[in-house]
């Protein structure tokens, strides 16, 4: 797993560095991620609904969780 954040400018709110946070484990291919927060990039919980995923986080004690999709191999995206 690969950690990254972003970075803003304190002054204007402007992102000046955009980092990204890459998981790899073929078990979350096609799945949602919870997160704790950028800093701590070590999935707390994971399924096929995104509101469940998150709620399980909440319920880990995290206050605001940082969800993910990690799409499956050869999925296209279009950003």
């Amino acid at each position: 797993m690969l950690k990254n954040s972003w970075k803003h400018d304190k002054r204007n709110g402007n992102i000046v560095e955009m980092k990204q946070i890459l998981i790899k484990e073929k078990k979350f291919e096609g799945k949602y991620v919870a997160l704790r927060d950028l800093n701590h990039p070590i999935p707390l919980a994971d399924g096929d609904n995104a509101e469940d995923v998150y709620n399980a986080a909440v319920h880990l004690g995290t206050k605001n969780p940082l969800l993910l999709y990690v799409p499956a191999e050869g999925m296209v995206q279009i950003y």
